[in-house]
């Protein structure tokens, strides 16, 4: 059961921050940048690592919270030290991801179904956007940021060891469950 319970946690709160994400992409390309009545609008100059305010006022926080949810839950309950600790790690990288996943989608959006106002519609990422500043690989047709390929390494380890620790402490209670039963049914 705590296997099942807790995957099940893990893989939802993974599936809701990648799809905020998703939406968040899609949402950002073809209304944020456009709509001149959205507070924190883009074309102003970044303020944190090529974030805009709106990235840090409302795409961040909620994507924090949701991928932090397991850990929340495991802070405000009675989970051991261990189990928050893979909670808040888990959140953390989901949550990196997402932000990756967000900037993908933003640029699949500006290649396939570009606004008519998007001078680099039906383009990939360019050296010249924001998010391939610090180091990129080029591939035919555009680049890919470095920093995407370091951020999806981590969040598969990450993922990956959560995963398996919870899987192989699931596994050990269960056989000394088992065992506890066997050698109480002997001696009675």
């Amino acid at each position: 059961m705590t296997l099942l319970r807790h995957n099940l946690e893990y893989l939802t709160s993974i599936a809701t921050t990648l799809a905020f994400a998703v939406l968040y992409g899609v949402l950002e390309y073809y209304w944020i940048i456009t709509d001149r009545d959205v507070p924190f609008r883009y074309g102003h100059a970044p303020i944190f690592l090529g974030f805009q305010l709106y990235h840090i006022a409302i795409m961040l926080p909620i994507l924090f919270l949701v991928g932090l949810a397991p850990f929340i839950d495991d802070w405000i309950g009675t989970s051991a030290i261990v189990e928050k600790r893979y909670t808040a790690t888990l959140g953390f990288a989901t949550t990196v991801f997402a932000v990756m996943l967000e900037d993908i989608v933003w640029f699949l959006c500006r290649l396939f179904n570009p606004l008519p106002l998007d001078s680099l519609g039906m383009k990939w990422i360019q050296p010249s956007d924001w998010t391939a500043r610090w180091h990129y690989f080029v591939i035919p047709g555009g680049v890919i940021p470095t920093w995407y390929l370091f951020v999806s390494f981590f969040a598969v380890v990450v993922w990956v060891a959560v995963f398996k620790h919870w899987s192989s402490e699931t596994v050990r209670g269960l056989r000394a469950r088992l065992f506890a039963s066997e050698r109480s049914v002997r001696f009675s």
